[in-house]
């Protein structure tokens, strides 16, 4: 930044990109003395030069000319470009006229006071490799200084590996020579690293325990994010949107919080614009939020990922400029920009040409590479599925083509060198590969080749709870995986391997829970809703085709749920109702669960019900509560016992409901409709207290909505599930005892290879995506006998 100077006398105008922001105003802080100057960078400058719009010029567009948002930015941003004239050409007279349209509007914002604010002002470009046609006349027009730091050009060593995970071993292996040598890891950065690098990197920067700061994913996948799209769609308020979301997730997590403060922002933008359809609305916020990126949470003593493209490095800084490969440095344009080339000569535009854009391109990649004082470059012959050639630049710049070996003369990390040399030997044995890597890996190095132990090696505690930090967050969901297998709930949940990836079942399953948690609002238009609905999903016509089967599927449930409504004497509804209980222990826990349905009645004690809706099959038998399994329907009494919604909780039972069934078999005593209601009846477990089970359905002696349950002269009828307050007390009281063994496990770091077997069956590994992962031995299973009793309850009822 040496010719960035300028004098304390001197009004300045400062044209930076965003990206060296920070950089130039921490330089100018350590100015001795005081500096009068404003920062903006191009795009910036140029809103004020010619005009700036908002979100109402692109709603104006999308509602108009039924345009999606992506398109109408397009247009937009090419109106810079033309000017109010008539063109013989369709696509420029329509970007004409639209320009004209918006400036009629007062949709196009102009600056005039700004000519007149900037000539008393010095404007100083810098930091830009590369300016446009467009940008370059823009910058003459107000007698802009374009300066730029100096530089020679460097003859640079380019190392050649034969593969993508080659280079980046080698790139680590360099990079922990430097760290040996006293270099500021923050001083080291990875450059112009593309999205094929990113799996490799990361599996390196753990083998050499160097950390990397990766940058993150979209908002629009996380949960927070999902909601408040669901709550804006259904209430239309963005207030609604964001207070409900705020309450309902923690706050204290980063991710959320960074998330909810972008949702903030967003929704400004667009509240209060009710010139326009909401469904307009939606669409935009929709698009803006899928291209909103996360900003991890800034670390020190980590490698950041830069682009040397418009950027500043300091002298003591240490490149790695990775991939080197033709089409990727420099990049390569084609003649695609929403004006043609053919268009921007023909009519004079001032836009760069294909030819213009490369060439300039590769201006740019050469002088940003000079600039850099510590240099590392590196490029691949080929990757997984790929063949690559080495850049032009290579031959053009004269640069020292090398093809190193890594040097293992200092190991850095044994478990990528032992890796290394399995691998190499896989190549030897399977197919006669014999590298030189092997033969320096092998000579110097000795490993347990084709033995493996499968064993749990453990994990440090102090990493463990500062990755659980600020609060760990149980649900039923958490410890079904942790009782099935210490070691899946590791994979799933701890280091969230086992990706969500929604099919088809699962919409269905979501589709019939939002109906049913909206179906007794009083204004609830049945056909609205579902249409509604499945208008935002992307389905294929096969499955456009079954959901209008299931439309009438779903009404009929809804009629019976309706009629026990209608029958019940717990009036009261509480829908898809979320409950957390605090479980903290030596860091905040928090057990969670959403309800389905909880139908109540308060008097002198609350009766209550719960319900659980399920599309597939599902066992309600309570025999494997005992081992931490099959604990959902329990789960759900815990809940609502420990929660402060009621005070004196009586269970009149506790069921799920098949909502969604296999096709009916044929029967001789019953027609189709009767079958279909058969099936639509509760499953589970009911009290025996007589005087309180009659108020949640007073047909019980031969109920049209319980299954099985009835009573004879004798009693209840034998296949009748029910039990006593003291035997739901108990089984409330064991989910408990459950919830802390799990999350007392957990917050230990016990994390074992342990399925279950409970009699015969490995019910631990039933569904489990990691088999090839965990290599479990027969040794690893935790054999339950098979129980079939419900002892362990208890039995008279006291209460």
């Amino acid at each position: 930044m040496k010719t960035l100077n300028f004098s304390k006398y001197e009004e300045v105008l400062l044209i930076i990109p965003n990206s060296i922001r920070f950089k130039i105003l921490e330089h100018f802080n350590h100015e001795s003395e005081f500096l009068n100057y404003k920062i903006m960078s191009l795009e910036e400058l140029r809103e004020h030069v010619y005009f700036s719009y908002d979100v109402n010029a692109v709603l104006y567009l999308m509602s108009n000319y039924s345009l999606n948002k992506d398109t109408a930015d397009e247009i937009l941003e090419n109106l810079y470009y033309i000017e109010e004239d008539s063109y013989d050409n369709e696509k420029l007279s329509f970007l004409s006229k639209i320009k004209k349209e918006l400036i009629s509007k007062n949709l196009l914002l102009f600056d005039e006071m700004f000519i007149d604010y900037i000539k008393r002002k010095k404007i100083i470009v810098y930091g830009y490799s590369k300016i446009d046609k467009f940008y370059k006349n823009m910058l003459d027009s107000i007698n802009a200084i374009v300066i730029d730091d100096e530089f020679t050009n460097k003859k640079h060593d380019v190392y050649i590996l034969d593969t993508l995970e080659k280079e980046v071993e080698f790139v680590f292996n360099e990079i922990s020579k430097l760290i040996d040598n006293g270099v500021d890891i923050n001083k080291i950065k990875l450059a112009n690293v593309s999205d094929e690098y990113l799996y490799t990197i990361r599996v390196f920067s753990n083998l050499y325990n160097i950390p990397v700061a990766f940058s993150d994913n979209y908002i629009y996948s996380a949960p927070i994010t999902k909601k408040f799209l669901s709550l804006l769609e259904e209430s239309r308020s963005f207030f609604a949107a964001l207070e409900i979301t705020k309450v309902e997730f923690d706050m204290s997590n980063y991710n959320n919080l960074y998330i909810h403060n972008a949702l903030f922002k967003i929704s400004n933008k667009y509240n209060d614009l009710g010139d326009y359809p909401f469904d307009v609305v939606f669409n935009a916020v929709l698009q803006e939020i899928k291209q909103t990126k996360l900003i991890p949470q800034k670390k020190k003593n980590q490698i950041e990922l830069v682009n040397i493209n418009n950027n500043i490095f300091e002298n003591d800084d240490y490149i790695f400029l990775l991939g080197f490969n033709q089409g990727s440095i420099p990049s390569f344009f084609k003649d695609d920009d929403y004006i043609s080339d053919y268009l921007k000569e023909k009519y004079n535009l001032l836009l760069s040409k294909t030819v213009e854009k490369n060439k300039l391109e590769k201006q740019s990649i050469i002088s940003s590479i000079n600039k850099i004082e510590n240099l590392t470059i590196t490029c691949k012959l080929k990757s997984i599925n790929e063949e690559f050639m080495i850049s032009n630049l290579v031959n053009e710049l004269d640069y020292n083509k090398i093809y190193p070996l890594v040097d293992y003369s200092k190991i850095f990390s044994s478990k990528a060198t032992e890796l290394s040399l399995a691998k190499r030997l896989d190549d030897f044995i399977k197919y006669g590969i014999k590298s030189d890597e092997l033969i320096l890996l092998y000579s110097n190095f000795n490993i347990d080749y084709l033995s493996y132990n499968n064993s749990f090696t453990g994990i440090d505690n102090n990493k463990l709870l500062n990755k659980l930090s600020p609060k760990l967050t149980l649900s039923y969901t958490h410890i079904d995986n942790y009782f099935h297998c210490a070691f899946k709930y590791y994979l799933t949940n701890l280091l969230k391997l086992d990706k969500y990836e929604e099919n088809f079942n699962t919409t269905i399953g979501n589709l019939f829970h939002y109906i049913l948690s909206i179906c007794f609002k009083k204004d609830f238009d049945y056909d609205y809703e579902y249409e509604k609905y499945i208008k935002m999903l992307e389905l294929t016509p096969a499955n456009k085709f079954f959901l209008k089967k299931l439309k009438k599927e779903l009404k009929l449930v809804i009629e019976q749920v309706k009629k026990l409504q209608d029958e019940t004497g717990l009036t009261k509804l509480l829908l898809e109702h979320k409950i957390n209980i605090d479980k903290t222990s030596i860091i905040p826990v928090v057990f969670t669960g959403v309800v389905d349905k909880i139908m109540y009645k308060e008097k002198e004690k609350t009766l209550v019900s719960i319900i659980d809706y399920k599309t597939g099959n599902t066992s309600i038998d309570l025999y494997n509560v005992v081992y931490g399994l099959g604990m959902q329907l329990p789960i759900y009494l815990y809940l609502t016992k420990n929660s402060n919604l009621f005070n004196n909780v009586k269970f009149t039972g506790f069921y799920l409901q098949k909502i969604l069934s296999n096709e009916i078999n044929f029967s001789v005593n019953k027609t189709y409709l009767e079958q279909k209601y058969d099936n639509l009846k509760l499953e589970g477990y009911s009290t025996d207290d007589i005087s309180d089970l009659e108020v949640f359905i007073p047909d019980y002696e031969n109920s049209k909505f319980v299954k099985s349950m009835k009573t004879t002269s004798k009693g209840f009828y034998t296949y009748a599930k029910v039990l006593n307050n003291r035997q739901i007390e108990n089984l409330i009281n064991v989910v408990d005892s459950k919830i802390d063994e799990a999350r007392d496990n957990i917050l230990s770091g016990n994390f074992s290879i342990n399925p279950k077997q409970i009699g015969l069956e490995k019910v631990g590994c039933n569904f489990c995506k990691f088999k090839d992962i965990c290599y479990r031995n027969e040794k690893d299973f935790i054999k339950y006998p098979k129980n079939e009793s419900l002892d362990f309850l208890g039995g008279e009822d006291n209460a």
